[in-house]
């Protein structure tokens, strides 16, 4: 087994990091990193990053599972870039002379045509050929919040399939994922009460054919009062499992329809700062501040992450195949190691 490798990403904490398929390349960037992305190779910390300009901080990230593409919610639009672009030529002034010695960022090009204002988390099929991208309205915006589906196939323009659009509602940038089978979408909801200004957050479910509401997950349990967040959430692609980081904690979900009853809260000792599931539908990596561990879904056991990871994780990625795990850390590293 390969040791793990540490990528210095920068000096803040890591906000968002992507693993390709086989855990071939890295895509990260770090709180107030004035909008700027860093790729490597995954497996070499001494290679030359490849920066990217964004136009949205922090944005989410993700690789296609079949291709080594990067896709990334920026700004109004479902963006991509190809690592294995030449790097982009420097400026240079009337005499020729190149005008910086800084490296010339690459820029992200649009993946589907249209418009999705604002974008916020999404997801792709198996095949890669398919996304789901939430539009995430905020609540004083005008507009509705919603969901599209885009066939992304190589090759062939970009086609929508269909677009949901929800009313009295916003879909805050939690996470989106398919659960198994394909057939269904689950997102965080979230819901405003004008009377008293609070708001509830719910786990919603959708049929990925046709966009049309399914059902709900039940509330979390164990959280004190209405006005809280569901501070991201993960979703298991082979096992009927949705979890969610609410209060500190870290609830799962039974996600089949009508399976309300076996909620689990799992608690570390120390608050939960992120979550993934690994495809094999059995395993969910946890990170606190303090550790990373691994919980088997099926035993209802922790335990520990085979690999040293320096510094306090704060955030998880996890190959689309499942061949390699990154951990980001508030040191502004990244630990990219066999799992």
């Amino acid at each position: 087994m390969p040791a793990p490798v540490t990528h210095a990403i920068g000096r803040d904490p890591v906000a968002r990091v992507a693993l390709s398929a086989g855990g071939r390349w890295l895509a990260a960037c770090c709180a107030n990193d004035d909008r700027r992305l860093i790729v490597r190779p995954a497996r070499d910390a001494a290679a030359p990053a490849i920066l990217v300009h964004a136009q949205n901080r922090e944005p989410h990230l993700a690789f296609f599972p079949d291709r080594p593409l990067l896709a990334v919610a920026d700004s109004n639009y479902l963006k991509v870039f190809d690592p294995g672009t030449p790097e982009p030529p420097a400026p240079r002034n009337a005499f020729g002379q190149r005008v910086s010695c800084e490296p010339v960022p690459h820029e992200l090009e649009p993946l589907v045509p249209d418009v999705i204002y604002p974008i916020g988390a999404f997801a792709f099929a198996a095949d890669g050929r398919t996304v789901f991208a939430a539009r995430s309205k905020p609540y004083v915006s005008v507009g509705r919040a919603g969901v599209q589906c885009w066939e992304v196939a190589p090759g062939v323009p970009p086609t929508r399939r269909w677009a949901h659009d929800l009313s009295g509602t916003e879909m805050p940038p939690r996470g989106l994922g398919l659960l198994p089978g394909e057939d269904r979408v689950a997102v965080v909801e979230r819901e405003h009460s004008r009377a008293n200004n609070g708001y509830a957050e719910r786990v919603v479910v959708f049929d990925a054919a046709t966009g049309a509401r399914r059902y709900e997950l039940p509330a979390p349990a164990g959280v004190p009062g209405p006005n809280y967040d569901i501070d991201l959430l993960a979703v298991c692609p082979r096992a009927e499992w949705v979890a969610g980081i609410v209060c500190g904690a870290l609830t799962l979900w039974p996600a089949a329809p009508g399976a309300t009853a076996d909620q689990t809260r799992l608690t570390r000792g120390a608050p939960v700062r992120a979550a993934a599931f690994h495809p094999d539908g059995r395993t969910l990596f946890v990170a606190t501040w303090d550790e990373v561990v691994c919980y088997d879904l099926l035993a209802r056991t922790f335990s520990p992450l085979p690999a040293a990871v320096p510094g306090r994780p704060c955030v998880l990625a996890v190959a689309p195949d499942g061949r390699a795990l990154a951990v980001g850390t508030m040191e502004g590293t990244v630990t990219v190691c066999d799992c």
